[in-house]
């Protein structure tokens, strides 16, 4: 990804570390009857390479489409928020569902119902090359077709999908509208009879995957709650007495109140969710004072910086998600709740707010964000939340000219214990080790789990000096821990890459490769130590020199410049050739043959 996606930077990293790892594999296979031993972990390092990328990919996937569908759900509630009519609703949320499925006509029609004689569209957005085939609001007789098409969709409640080419297809559809794939549902709102949505490709045969049919699922849900609330604030208008009935059956909250925010009426549901016992302690008092209450930050919520009062000064329908509203026992909790104005006579005489408890949905959505953006394993932060922050540090470098530090860590005695002791030995020594490195840092400081066995920690305005302490503590915190599992006890060792973070200009794969490389001279050490890069550092010159090398050597392959050279074996005293060495040498850009050495 760019730098607004970091997920696409990690794959990039790994997807290095892949090729380094079986160019270094294949080098060492080549001189194998030199130094078997590294031809053999050569071989072992691309096989876990290979599995560890796999398993990331799938990670990292998965929640990148748990980011997208957050996103999508989002512009669709954006798209409901700023609607003020039932038919702007329509339009705007059938816009955002053609473009987010990119299809060529999205559209609603009412009623969804197979023994009504007709049916109409009231909305259709459509693709300018396949303008609408439904005439806005045109009456269409009921065939037998649409009757079964309409019972099947209310019978089963899920997307329903077809094709042209389906055995069971509708054929008057497909051949009228020029569909070749249509996929549609029925929506319940609680006003009035069922809706039905539905989405037309008519350039080519789409196939419609799980993540797609999910979210086309959750779209209706959000319309047909949005056209709960819309219808029946429109119906209230054309006739008080028919929906009396459905203030008391409904299950979002609703109440009415006059210029001066008094409760003119109430349903059940609002008595009920906002805790009361009886409409007599509504009727007649102020809304405002009841159950809006200072913000949590001790700043002044007034009446009249309320949207509900807006609603009534602009004449217009104001919507809201983010207040908290307030029982009488003190307990507060989120709503969302729409205000619309009550217009009588071209004057507005009040207005009429319906509500809901969205505490569930708050509670889902924080959930699916600490998902996005943690280790299931450990509950430390991913690598993708990390990035995040280490990027917004680097703007904070340069905007506030602060230093910090990055640490790269890496377990040495992981992989024995998943070896002899299994992989639930593995999880948990991996939980373990999570609450050391935790209990070490100060509780600002960002501790992230980035692969196997490796993790990763930013410490904000924080000097080299400060950052070295810190890991010596580390290093230490982890020398004194001793893994139990069943009979066997095991000593942990760590080795831990320290890089300062002083510029603007460095880059998050240049500060994961510094670190990666500073954790690498660690272990190569001796392990169980720290080493901290420099600019100038010569083993990390050395190291990246390395590196290099094997870059060259993996063009070398792909580029068919090795030679083979027969160099004779002979006996000094008759100078018999019995023998042949083998020798292997590498050509460079210029085909002019490396020196060994």
């Amino acid at each position: 990804m760019s730098a607004k996606h970091p997920m696409k930077a990690s794959l990039s990293l790994m997807k290095f570390r892949l090729a380094l790892g079986v160019s270094v594999s294949v080098s060492l296979i080549c001189f194998g009857f030199i130094f078997e031993a590294y031809a053999l972990i050569s071989v072992i390092s691309v096989m876990a390479i290979l599995t560890g990328a796999t398993i990331a990919g799938h990670i990292y996937s998965k929640k990148e489409l748990h980011i997208e569908y957050l996103e999508n759900m989002e512009t669709i509630n954006r798209a409901i928020n700023k609607s003020e009519s039932v038919e702007d609703l329509l339009f705007n949320v059938l816009s955002e569902v053609q473009h987010i499925l990119k299809t060529d006509r999205a559209w609603l029609l009412y009623p969804c119902d197979p023994n009504a004689a007709s049916w109409k569209v009231p909305m259709e957005v459509t693709n300018p090359d396949f303008p609408g085939a439904m005439e806005k609001n045109n009456e269409i007789p009921m065939t037998i077709e649409a009757a079964q098409l309409f019972r099947h969709a209310l019978e089963i409640k899920d997307a329903v999908y077809f094709d042209y080419d389906s055995p069971n297809s509708p054929r008057e559809t497909i051949d009228e509208f020029g569909v070749l794939t249509q996929i549609h549902i029925a929506l319940f709102p609680k006003t009035g009879e069922p809706w039905m949505l539905g989405v037309h490709q008519c350039t080519y045969q789409k196939v419609w995957n799980d993540n797609e049919i999910q979210l086309f699922k959750e779209i209706s849900r959000r319309i047909s709650d949005a056209l709960t609330s819309l219808l029946f604030l429109r119906n209230l208008a054309e006739n008080e007495q028919r929906n009396r009935t459905i203030l008391d059956t409904t299950a979002e909250a609703i109440y009415g109140i006059d210029l001066e925010g008094n409760c003119t009426f109430c349903n059940t549901a609002c008595i009920r969710i906002l805790g009361f016992s009886d409409q007599r302690q509504l009727i007649g008092k102020n809304m405002h004072n009841l159950i809006h209450h200072p913000h949590k930050n001790g700043a002044s919520n007034s009446q009249l910086n309320c949207p509900i009062n807006h609603s009534m000064r602009d004449s217009k329908l104001y919507h809201v998600d983010t207040e908290m509203l307030y029982r009488p026992n003190g307990a507060s909790f989120p709503a969302e709740y729409w205000a619309h104005p009550i217009i009588e006579n071209n004057q507005v005489t009040g207005a009429v707010v319906t509500f809901i408890d969205i505490t569930d949905r708050r509670q889902k959505e924080g959930e699916l964000s600490h998902q996005a953006s943690h280790d299931s394993l450990t509950d430390l932060y991913n690598r993708l939340e990390f990035e995040r922050r280490l990027a917004e540090s680097l703007l904070e470098t340069n905007i506030l000219d602060t230093q910090h530090a990055m640490f790269f860590l890496d377990l040495d005695q992981f992989k024995v214990i998943n070896d002899t002791c299994g992989h639930a030995a593995g999880d948990e020594l991996l939980r373990q080790i999570s609450e050391v490195l935790k209990s070490s840092i100060r509780n600002d400081d960002t501790l992230a789990r980035i692969g196997g066995d490796e993790f990763a920690i930013l410490m904000l305005d924080c000097t080299l000096d400060q950052a070295s302490q810190v890991a010596n503590v580390i290093l230490n915190a982890v020398n004194d821990f001793q893994f139990v599992w069943e009979d066997n006890i095991f000593r942990i060792q760590i080795c831990i890459g320290l890089v300062p973070i002083t510029s603007p200009t460095q880059t998050i794969s240049e500060l994961f490769i510094q670190a990666d490389a500073a954790c690498y001279l660690a272990k190569d050490a001796g392990r169980n130590r720290i080493h901290i890069h420099h600019v100038d550092d010569s083993e990390m010159t050395e190291r990246r020199d390395e590196m290099q090398w094997v870059t060259k050597i993996y063009s070398a392959l792909k580029e068919d410049r090795f030679l083979l050279y027969a160099q004779p074996i002979a006996a000094i005293e008759n100078q018999t050739k019995h023998h042949y060495e083998l020798l292997l040498r590498m050509k460079d850009t210029n085909s002019n043959i490396i020196a060994p050495g």
